[in-house]
């Protein structure tokens, strides 16, 4: 069976995750509000954003990977 690499993150392999979900949300504007009417409208940029965090045990990622996990939690989303 041949190996499959699922995960990377520029350009550098990575371990399968200990956790992840599947996030949708929508992404709403400013303008978005209540009237004095007490109306509440929503002004949708875009609908169905898809965000998928992930999760590493500790010893997964390991010495190969030491700079990469800040710049995961930085940029969370990416994948």
């Amino acid at each position: 069976m041949a190996f499959i690499q699922y995960l990377t993150f520029d350009s550098i392999p990575l371990p399968m995750p200990d956790s992840y979900e599947v996030e949708l949300s929508d992404v709403e504007a400013d303008t978005g509000g209540e009237t004095e009417a007490g109306t509440t409208h929503r002004d949708v940029v875009r609908s169905g954003v898809v965000t998928i965090p992930v999760s590493f045990l500790e010893s997964q990622v390991g010495k190969d990977h030491d700079g990469i996990s800040q710049e995961v939690q930085d940029n969370r989303g990416v994948f």
